[in-house]
């Protein structure tokens, strides 16, 4: 758990290259090293979230929704939208 626990923190501090607030939040498994992991960060950055694999779930969900193609034709027309009125 430690071992990770550093290396996800590095990760995290990537922000500081970006810019602070840049980085709101993890995405792990719920194994218990992670969780440990979860603490870290929460002891040490409070605002971060950490959330579990049924955030990743919905992500791919949504990636898989947004492929089909009644749903690029809703997207396209509302870009084109978006264009236009801007």
């Amino acid at each position: 758990g430690e071992y990770r626990d550093d290396r996800i923190v590095v990760i995290v501090e990537f922000e500081g290259i970006m810019r602070p607030g840049a980085v709101c939040g993890v995405l792990t498994d719920h194994a218990t090293n992670m969780k440990k992991a979860w603490k870290v960060f929460k002891d040490n950055r409070p605002n971060l979230t950490c959330n579990g694999w049924g955030a990743h779930m919905m992500n791919i969900i949504m990636k898989d929704v947004l492929a089909l193609d009644p749903v690029k034709d809703v997207l396209n027309s509302a870009t084109v939208v978006k264009v236009y009125s801007q």
